[in-house]
């Protein structure tokens, strides 16, 4: 027992050595496609035009597989933005670079009293930056406190701090920003890049790659890492479940039988992202693939907000969506 527990933590170290190493590699390439692709250029050429503490609040908004940190990482300069994480009051977490905070609140240790995140900011706003003639703030899936009661001190500290910071928010709900709020802000849509300008972009990055084996959606981030296991020769070691979830996947079973294997893998301690990435790989057909992607998104989002006591149901839910994915989503594949 204690050897196969050795082996797995072996197993798991790896996987973030690889995963962080892709990490680093996956910020450069993804600006750099940015400033590539037509759309996303045009518009950093425009918003360059003026010093940026002459912009007012920018808020980023797309659909669900377009990662729209990466578009304020092209716009501020920062190619591969070493962040830092902290600890404010050891209870909010929060990230720290050379040019900007990042406050991420779909984070699982965000806490749900956002009291916490509006003393943090008036801590850093009512002080001017030193490094710059501006504090710039990335405020991550912004929708999450717009639905909360704290919406209305979001506004005040908008107007109150606008000479003294730069908001950059984003969202993948626009729809539950109140239009009051949105005024606010420099709406900016961005959408995803089309499927083959990925393709051209990852083929410029490893001429050998076969496109249709590691693009089989507009996951960018996926695209990516594939890419750069290919370029590096690496694969993802595995830990021993992974055979064990792919015959489970490879037969029907109850509800019942789905709900206690995925409290059996939430026991392990697998992680629910971990967990994501191999039953998407082990899903079949693999046409079904991006449409798992698309909903397990949702389902993590909704994870993220959630209470930690509710992680089992959320296990349960996606290995439900993987056994009957043939049966489930025909009718949505387009």
């Amino acid at each position: 027992m204690r050897k196969k527990q050795k082996e797995s933590q072996l197993i798991h170290e790896e996987q973030v050595r690889i995963r962080t190493g892709a990490l680093q590699w996956i910020h450069q390439h993804f600006v750099e496609l940015l400033h590539k692709w037509s759309y996303t250029n045009q518009l950093l050429i425009s918003l360059n035009k003026e010093p940026y503490e002459q912009l007012p609040n920018l808020l980023l908004y797309g659909p669900q597989h377009m990662p729209l940190e990466y578009m304020a990482y092209a716009f501020l300069k920062e190619p591969i933005p070493m962040k830092r994480k902290h600890l404010w009051d050891d209870k909010m977490p929060y990230f720290e670079c050379e040019r900007f905070f990042e406050i991420q609140c779909n984070h699982p240790s965000m806490p749900k009293n956002f009291d916490i995140l509006c003393d943090f900011m008036k801590h850093i706003l009512i002080s001017h930056c030193i490094h710059d003639k501006k504090h710039i703030i990335i405020l991550r899936d912004i929708d999450i406190i717009t639905q909360s009661e704290y919406h209305y001190a979001l506004r005040v500290l908008l107007e109150r701090f606008s000479h003294n910071v730069m908001f950059i928010a984003t969202t993948h709900h626009i729809s539950k920003i109140e239009a009051p709020l949105q005024s606010r802000f420099m709406m900016i849509r961005i959408p995803q890049p089309p499927i083959e300008e990925i393709k051209n972009f990852c083929l410029s990055l490893a001429p050998t790659i076969d496109p249709d084996k590691y693009m089989q959606s507009r996951d960018i981030l996926s695209c990516l890492f594939r890419v750069y296991l290919h370029i590096n020769k690496q694969e993802l070691p595995l830990l021993d479940y992974d055979k064990e979830l792919e015959e489970f996947l490879s037969k029907t079973h109850t509800f019942e039988e789905v709900r206690q294997y995925a409290y059996k893998i939430f026991q392990r301690g697998v992680s629910f992202q971990e967990f994501c990435y191999y039953l998407i790989d082990m899903v079949k057909p693999t046409k079904y693939q991006r449409v798992l992607v698309f909903e397990l998104a949702k389902l993590e989002h909704s994870l993220a907000i959630s209470s930690k006591g509710r992680e089992p149901i959320y296990y349960e839910k996606a290995l439900w969506m993987a056994t009957y994915s043939q049966h489930l989503w025909k009718s949505l594949v387009i």
